[in-house]
This record gives C-alpha cells, structure tokens and sequence, in this order.
C-alpha cells in the first residue's frame, strides 16, 4: 500500500470511529477499533478490529477479537487465532475484492465485517 493512502485510511477510521487507536510498529501502522457493531446474529454485537497496514502488501490485513459466534451458536469456519504485537487477535480466511485506488477503508472495514452476519 501506498504511504499517502494508509494516511489517509487512518484518517478515515479516526472521522467514523470514535475510539481508534494507533501504533507504528517498523514500517507497519496498525489501527485498532473499539467496540465495532457486527452484523445482526453473531455474539458479541460488539468486537474490536485492528487494521494491520503495510507498505509491502498491496491490502490491509484485518483481525478481530477471539469468541466471536454466528447466530447459530457456532464458530466462524476458517478461522485462526495470531499473536500480532503481542496480542492474541482472530484472522478469518474470508477474501472480497478491494482496490487502493477505488475502494475506502471504511468499505475495507464493513465488507469484512459482514462474514460473520452469515450462518454456515
């Protein structure tokens, strides 16, 4: 990703989220969300996100919170937990197209959001 376009993404999630919080972490910026409403169904309606960008990747990686369910009481498929910064975070295999060039990060954030709204 493009330096200009990370500033601007992080910029983007300050103006819609009223609790982000930011760390460079070596040439990487890592935006963590507070209490992000999900989809209708999965529990907790609420989860943090943390937004990983790096100038090296072409898209944004992005993590949520452990223990999340669907709204049939399962766990998400494809799913793992990482350590990132020292954190245990939940990584979802689930991809969608995004562009740098055409796509917001708010449109990044909400896309990703909306797999866990689906029941598998």
């Amino acid at each position: 990703m493009k330096a200009e376009t990370i500033a601007a993404a992080v910029e983007d999630l300050k103006n819609l989220y009223k609790d982000v919080g930011v760390l460079q972490a070596g040439s990487r910026t890592l935006a963590r969300i507070r209490d992000v409403r999900l989809p209708p169904g999965p529990k907790p309606e609420m989860t943090e996100v943390l937004i990983v960008f790096d100038p090296t990747q072409g898209r944004p990686l992005w993590y949520v919170k452990p223990g999340i369910v669907l709204a049939d009481g399962r766990t998400p498929r494809s799913t793992s937990q990482v350590l990132v910064e020292g954190e245990n975070w939940m990584q979802c295999s689930f991809q969608f197209p995004w562009d740098e060039d055409r796509d917001s990060i708010v449109k990044f954030v909400g896309t990703a959001l909306k797999r866990f709204g689906i029941n598998e």
